[in-house]
């Protein structure tokens, strides 16, 4: 058994354990929005939390779409690999992913920045529609301006994305990248009533290293499980049914 048979536990940790570098990246964008809203509403808190939860549900759709579209394009390649060992390989490199990706959280490993200028072209793109939402007037404004903000190049987000590929399905990728915007949704959303969290947040440095050290063990664990030696027979292809049968 490996921690990848409960793909929606390791996205909630991915997205938890992220929470430190969303605060720096979203955190700031989190706190022009809510800055932009009118006064009243800033100082209402049952608005303010509409505002702010518009905005994270926006940020987790987009998540959500990319890995429906992740995970579609994984089943259509594995596919033509019915021995399961391309799977099996996958699980290998993304946990050893997980693991730089851990380091990275954790100052111990900062080239994984470069990650980050992948997206950069597909950013400068959708960046200026966001900026016109500003100043942000309504929940369903912030719900669209969450939608193009959450395509901000990420290299936490873009790690879930390798991983939900290891879904097999456009379901199972589109599940997986909710569970990790679940995992930020927290501290994204705190930072909506509290705009200096985010600062505060970024000066904890024993809270980014037990955070991305937590991140590192997880995807050690499933490195050791995903390379252990095991039962083939059992082994089950994504998207096959399973079907046990007893012997007598």
């Amino acid at each position: 058994m490996s921690i990848w048979d409960y793909p929606f536990f390791v996205a909630l940790m991915l997205g938890l354990v992220s929470t430190i570098h969303c605060v720096g990246m979203c955190g700031g964008i989190m706190g022009m929005m809510t800055m932009s809203l009118p006064q009243p509403v800033r100082q209402a808190r049952g608005r303010l939390l509409a505002y702010t939860l518009a905005y994270n549900s926006g940020r987790i759709a987009s998540y959500t779409i990319a890995g429906l579209l992740v995970g579609w394009l994984s089943s259509v390649l594995l596919a033509a690999d019915p021995s399961g060992a391309g799977f099996s390989l996958l699980r290998v490199l993304f946990s050893i992913l997980v693991i730089l990706v851990g380091l990275y959280l954790a100052g111990w490993f900062p080239h994984l920045t470069l990650v980050e200028h992948l997206g950069k072209p597909l950013w400068r793109r959708v960046e200026p529609y966001g900026r016109r939402l500003l100043p942000v007037k309504s929940p369903a404004r912030a719900l669209l301006f969450g939608m193009i903000w959450g395509w901000l190049p990420c290299s936490p987000v873009y790690t879930a994305l390798a991983l939900s590929s290891t879904s097999g399905s456009a379901w199972g990728g589109g599940l997986f990248m909710l569970g990790f915007g679940l995992g930020t949704l927290p501290t994204l959303t705190a930072t909506g009533f509290l705009v200096g969290l985010s600062t505060r947040i970024r000066k904890m440095r024993y809270l980014r290293e037990i955070s991305g050290g937590a991140l590192a063990v997880m995807g050690l664990l499933g490195l050791l499980l995903a390379v252990w030696p095991h039962d083939h027979a059992q082994h089950v292809h994504p998207g096959q049914d399973t079907h046990v049968h007893q012997q007598q």
